[in-house]
């Protein structure tokens, strides 16, 4: 278990964040075991991207007296398994992050030349889910992993597509790597 206390502090503001974790391991045998994880987080920058624009106009911008922090909550469980014949640790693990005051451009949003600039910006809600698959062997002369993780990351804002939820910009639905 662990807790952290942040803070930001803004013109005629300060933002406190409390952030607990707690992960948890347990050995089924000495091959397996099953793990459990919450964390809560907090963030005062903010990453600005739209899912309209395709120009590249994705900013970092911090948090204001209007806009506020993003925090988050994850939970994670997996269980993971080491296959001796093989010298290879097999994992697999499911997730899902719900996170609020996510920040994004309102639709028809004026970017350039805007001394108005946060006037343009809109804050939600968003959620990201999946699974990662692992397999990774470290050997006398060759080590490495295969990875796969199946995810989705959505977001939801009143301003933007009807209040409706939609697919985060960098929603990246099937994520594949080898490192050797």
């Amino acid at each position: 278990p662990g807790i952290r206390l942040s803070s930001a502090f803004v013109k005629n503001k300060t933002y406190w964040g409390l952030e607990p974790r707690i992960s948890v391991k347990y050995s089924l045998s000495p091959e397996s075991s099953v793990k459990l994880s919450y964390a809560r987080m907090n963030q005062y920058l903010h990453r600005v991207s739209s899912s309209a624009v395709a120009l590249p106009t994705d900013m970092w911008y911090p948090v204001t007296n209007d806009v506020v922090p993003q925090t988050s909550d994850q939970i994670a469980v997996g269980y993971e398994r080491y296959v001796s014949p093989l010298k290879t640790i097999f994992t697999i693990e499911g997730y899902y992050k719900w996170m609020n005051n996510v920040i994004e451009y309102r639709e028809g949003a004026n970017l350039f030349l805007n001394n108005e600039f946060e006037n343009e910006l809109v804050q939600g809600k968003g959620k990201a889910y999946g699974m990662e698959f692992l397999a990774k062997r470290k050997g006398k002369k060759l080590s490495g992993w295969l990875a796969y993780t199946l995810s989705w990351s959505t977001r939801q804002f009143d301003e933007l597509n009807n209040g409706e939820e939609f697919y985060a910009r960098y929603d990246r639905r099937h994520d594949l790597s080898l490192t050797l």
